[in-house]
């Protein structure tokens, strides 16, 4: 459970960094971003956060970007949900 939280820690900085790359509309920033949460998030076993990450980083193009901002919310949610089963168990 204690890998699972630093996972939890650790994701929210990529988060912030989605966010300053969607408004800069850097694309390899994302791509990357999404490459490594794709790869913490297989590592600590939350299976739908990595595929929704992997499919988000298949749609870091330019003429994406409407559908990127959609899917970033949807893959936080997912997040969300993880860290909060994480902080039922820390308490």
């Amino acid at each position: 459970m204690d890998t699972l939280c630093r996972f939890i820690q650790s994701a929210e900085d990529y988060f912030k960094t989605l966010e300053a790359a969607v408004q800069a509309e850097d694309f390899n920033s994302l791509q990357r971003s999404f490459h490594n949460l794709k790869g913490l998030a297989a590592t600590v076993g939350a299976e739908r956060l990595r595929d929704k990450a992997a499919a988000l980083e298949k749609l870091a193009f330019p003429d994406q970007l409407t559908c990127l901002k959609e899917r970033i919310c949807e893959l936080k949610n997912e997040f969300e949900l993880l860290a909060d089963f994480c902080h039922k168990f820390q308490d």
